[in-house]
């Protein structure tokens, strides 16, 4: 969680301290490249509010044109995003109870009180979630990349979880 601070201003006609709403401090980030893996079943996932695409095509101004504003899209493997290690933290919890069965993606995190309540039994062809996503921190400025031809799953290299 990130610290709040509280500052006091001073009211110059009648010299009394008035509480000014805190501030919450910026929470560090750190950009990562993420996605789904091309043998995945689906394209698109969300884990813990943030979505991994298996690819992008955000709009890209390319310049005018007989006065005009040209707009192209280019195809962009997965996206780049700034995550706290907060975020980065709950992407993991989350990984850790998703599966993959038959194609749909369940949670193997079920409480008492959940309305859902399901008992989650492992059968065989289970497959973690993250073996079909994967998480690379960026250095530096973020810009469009190509996934490397074969990246690894989180699964298998889990070193942006860390």
């Amino acid at each position: 969680m990130s610290a709040k601070k509280e500052s006091m201003a001073q009211d110059s006609s009648s010299g009394v301290g008035l509480a000014v709403a805190p501030v919450m401090e910026q929470a560090a980030e750190q950009y990562y490249h993420i996605g789904v893996l091309p043998e995945a079943p689906f394209s698109f996932v969300t884990v813990a509010g943030v979505a991994f695409h298996q690819y992008t095509d955000p709009p890209v101004m390319d310049g005018r044109t007989k006065g005009h504003m040209i707009t192209d899209r280019y195809r962009i493997d997965g996206q780049i995003l700034p995550l706290s290690k907060a975020k980065v933290n709950a992407i993991r919890e989350a990984l850790s109870h998703k599966i993959v069965r038959d194609n749909r993606i369940l949670n193997t995190n079920t409480t008492e009180g959940d309305s859902r309540h399901v008992r989650y039994r492992s059968i065989a062809g289970d497959t973690p979630l993250a073996k079909f996503l994967y998480m690379k921190t960026v250095a530096g400025t973020p810009e469009p990349v190509q996934r490397p031809p074969s990246p690894p799953s989180l699964l298998e290299d889990a070193s942006a979880l860390q």
